[in-house]
């Protein structure tokens, strides 16, 4: 039996946290002892663990607005690091932040580290980041979610990582309803912040709207732009067929019933709403944004790719999929071979295949 530490800021609503749930149950039914630590203060987790995962909070959240604040905080993270380490002796530790990684290897040597990349690193400039990102070398394993991410990394990093995506964890029934019989829903799901451009959906909306008025348009999530999201409704006179309808706790119910499923992103980690839409059988339209999306939908086979940033590209494409069903039926129906490819199952095995054999070196 190992003792496997997963190790990330929170285990509120989002994909990585979404996938150490996931993981951290599917591995206590392989037998070994599993402990989640989060840097944020106490917080019920958003999603399901088992009775069984061990709950750690070290309350290190902190905004460091300098390269000093920066340094004081990851001089704090090192020491917490050091002396819960050393109390609950951790056999393999998997961070899903780089920086968090880096320093756990360097506070407690005796278990194997493994990083994980869940963000788009194109993005992530800091100094820190890149300081970071220079000695991932210095872990025992990365983990990457896409081959675009990974090129991102050094030589020395990228020789001992390998490339794992996201899996999905919703329950499905077997036999599905098909695209004609679901209703008129255009639905998008995920954090509600600017990158995720709900801007876009809403403008391409409106146009959808106009001609087919049947179509109702569902957002799910939560985040700092839901205001902003709001007045954009009101703007475009879409109160009574845009609807934010916050968190859910059962994503599949919707996304069942759903027709259309849109990703408007600017940039993607790995987006995991995307392949519970593919999943549940709707057809998904999505900007074709590093990283992710192409790493998942092959264009007009599975889904439709667009433009990012192009509000007129993601209403033709959802307009194309309204007017001609047969299309939009082969897409839906493609989509969900992912449930084999990506299921749970198969991608906890991957994780659990690569976590040996760093812990057996």
């Amino acid at each position: 039996m190992k003792h496997i530490v997963f190790l990330n800021f929170s285990l509120q609503n989002g994909g990585a946290e979404r996938v150490i749930s996931s993981l951290a149950n599917d591995f206590v039914n392989r037998g070994d002892r599993v402990t989640v630590v989060l840097l944020d203060k106490e917080k019920e987790p958003f999603f399901p663990l088992d009775e069984r995962v061990r709950l750690i909070f070290l309350d290190l959240h902190s905004v460091s607005c300098n390269l000093l604040q920066s340094a004081a905080h990851m001089i704090k993270e090192l020491r917490a690091f050091r002396k819960l380490f050393r109390r609950i002796a951790p056999d393999v530790v998997i961070s899903f932040q780089c920086k968090s990684a880096v320093l756990a290897k360097k506070a407690y040597k005796r278990a194997k580290v493994i990083g994980s990349e869940r963000a788009n690193p194109e993005r992530k400039n800091k100094k820190t980041d890149l300081w970071m990102r220079k000695k991932s070398a210095s872990v025992d394993g990365f983990i990457f979610q896409t081959n675009g991410a990974k090129r991102y990394y050094p030589s020395a990093t990228q020789k001992k990582s390998t490339v794992i995506p996201n899996g999905f964890s919703l329950t499905i029934p077997d036999e599905i309803t098909s695209f004609n019989e679901r209703n008129k829903v255009i639905i998008t799901t995920g954090r509600l912040a600017g990158t995720k451009r709900y801007d876009l959906i809403l403008d391409a909306f409106a146009e959808i709207r106009s001609a087919d008025p049947d179509y109702r348009l569902r957002i799910f999530g939560s985040g700092p732009e839901e205001g902003r999201i709001k007045e954009k409704i009101r703007v475009l006179g879409l109160e009574d067929s845009a609807f934010v309808m916050g968190l859910t706790n059962d994503v599949a119910k919707e996304l069942l019933s759903s027709r259309i499923f849109v990703l408007a992103s600017d940039y993607e980690g790995m987006p995991n709403g995307l392949i519970e839409a593919m999943a549940c059988g709707c057809a998904c339209v999505s900007t074709d944004c590093d990283f992710g999306p192409s790493d998942l939908i092959e264009n007009r086979e599975n889904g439709l790719l667009v433009p990012k940033g192009d509000a007129d590209a993601i209403a033709f494409a959802i307009g194309e999929l309204i007017a001609d069903p047969d299309l939009a039926s082969s897409c839906a129906k493609n989509a969900q071979k992912i449930r084999d490819t990506h299921s749970l199952k198969k991608i906890a095995d991957r994780y659990y295949s690569y976590i040996s054999e760093v812990a057996e070196k």
